[in-house]
């Protein structure tokens, strides 16, 4: 019997194509079920959210619909990730996370919307995972502007926190939630974004808290901000590093990072200064309480902490301040008027600085009313010092036969045309300590050209200017002679321009 071989190779070859091809159609018709599936759920989640919306627009708060678009996000975002389905998983975590956030923000307790929060930014986190292949352009900028907005909704959250300590470990836990892990460039641009937003809010307690003079709450709250600003610099720079420096929300979250840096610095300066004006003024009233058993070694302590306040603030008004209480001790407390009058007078150089760069009103400052009025009185005694030696300086040459005739010519003419009365002086009494020499004939020139020859006013105070004796100087017995008599020529010029000003 002859045997025959069996030759089953292209059957089989073509059974195991039509197997193939049946799998493959299987997937498809399943990819396309899912997909079908992930749509519908995910427009019955956005019709609940709508729903949400326009109830409470009419003034009904109803959570129920927030509730179930939440549970159809999150049956269409495992359905998706599932399916390996980038686009779907992306859109449904994204939207998940944002539905969240609504919840969160609509929630009565704290503690309930703390964990809602918590749970949108794990969303937001999950969908990082479906952005890898992103490059910058308006797919990447939307993921970035949803997360952004549940960002800025956590933060607004925390600052309803009343412990400032608390609000900070809050917002912290929140964003580890974002838990980003492959480095990929939009996943570090929402965690720069997420850690500046901390910073911020950390400036800004810490900001009230120097106001409300609890300077150790403001320097602590100062001292966490240092975490934030330095993750978000290592952050910025990686992405430089890795070529995305020019992507315009790392360009401004680098602008924004270099002005809340100086802030950071600008407020630590101002904290401790405050601080150590605080304390300086505490140890004042300890060491002048005890009256006459006042302790001198507190009072140098004051000292070296104003002079440590005006030295760390970086703040032209704390300088001012602290300068200002430091002479105030050196006046009040110590009588040493000399270094006194140095530190008052840098005081109100620091004061008349800030006033023209900022148009404030210096009297608005608790400290400025007595600083200035030490400083009045300070300078009134020099000048009645310098007015009671000039006076008994003054008495032996008003005998001089020469300063009294000069004088008594003064007094007999009278000033009834200022044109007559300024040909007068300059005949009599030409100006010569005057620097550019001044002749009638170059005064009556100039009032022509100025225009004020026929405005007598105007000629009394030029006339002034010419022969006032702060002009003069008193180093020799002659120049002291001279000056006694335009003090007395400036006097009647002054009397004649009070009676035109009535």
């Amino acid at each position: 019997m002859k045997r025959t071989r069996a030759t089953p190779l292209k059957k089989d070859v073509n059974s195991n194509i039509e197997e193939d091809g049946d799998g493959m159609g299987e997937k498809k018709a399943k990819a396309d079920f899912q997909e079908k599936e992930i749509s519908s759920l995910m427009k019955k989640a956005s019709s609940e959210v709508s729903k949400f919306h326009s109830n409470r627009i009419r003034g009904k708060q109803c959570l129920d619909p927030l509730y179930e678009a939440v549970r159809l996000y999150e049956k269409a975002s495992l359905l998706a990730e599932s399916a390996e389905n980038q686009l779907a998983a992306r859109k449904a975590f994204l939207q998940l996370g944002e539905t969240l956030s609504d919840l969160a923000e609509s929630e009565a307790l704290k503690t309930n919307q703390l964990e809602n929060y918590k749970r949108s930014l794990t969303s937001c986190g999950k969908s990082f995972g479906f952005c890898l292949n992103l490059q910058p352009g308006p797919t990447a900028r939307s993921v970035q502007k949803t997360i952004f907005k549940v960002i800025g909704q956590v933060s607004d959250f925390v600052k309803t926190i009343d412990s400032e300590s608390k609000r900070n470990i809050c917002l912290e836990q929140a964003v580890r939630c974002l838990k980003v892990e492959s480095g990929h460039w939009l996943e570090e641009i929402c965690l720069a974004k997420a850690r500046l937003v901390q910073a911020e809010m950390l400036n800004d307690s810490a900001v009230v808290s120097i106001s409300n003079k609890e300077f150790k709450q403001g320097i602590y709250l100062l001292s966490e901000m240092y975490r934030p600003l330095e993750l978000t610099r290592g952050i910025i720079e990686k992405l430089q590093n890795d070529g995305k420096g020019m992507v315009v929300e790392v360009k401004k979250m680098e602008a924004d990072l270099a002005i809340i840096r100086m802030e950071y610095k600008t407020h630590t300066a101002m904290a401790q200064g405050l601080q150590a004006m605080s304390m300086a003024e505490n140890v004042v009233e300890d060491a002048v309480r005890g009256g006459e058993e006042m302790s001198v070694e507190l009072v140098w302590s004051a000292l070296d902490l104003y002079k440590q306040a005006a030295l760390v603030s970086g703040d032209v008004e704390v300088e001012a301040h602290a300068r200002g209480k430091t002479g105030l001790v050196y006046l009040n407390i110590l009588k040493m008027e000399e270094i006194a009058k140095a530190y008052l007078g840098n005081a109100m150089d620091l004061a008349k600085t800030l006033q023209l760069e900022t148009s404030v009103n210096l009297y608005t400052f608790s400290w400025y009313p007595e600083v200035a009025q030490a400083w009045k009185l300070l300078q009134d005694e020099v000048v009645r010092r310098e007015e009671d030696l000039w006076t008994k300086e003054k008495k032996p040459l008003l005998n001089d036969k020469e300063v009294r005739r000069s004088l008594k010519l003064i007094e007999s003419e009278e000033i009834e045309s200022v044109v007559e009365f300024a040909e007068f002086l300059f005949d009599y009494f030409e100006p010569d300590h005057l620097k550019e020499k001044v002749t009638f004939e170059i005064f009556k020139k100039e009032a022509e050209s100025k225009g004020f020859l026929d405005d007598e006013k105007k000629m009394l105070l030029k006339l002034i200017i010419h022969w006032h004796p702060d002009k003069v100087s008193k180093e020799t017995e002659e120049n002291k002679k001279w000056y006694i008599i335009c003090e007395e020529i400036t006097k009647k010029l002054t009397a004649k321009y009070s009676l035109m000003k009535i």
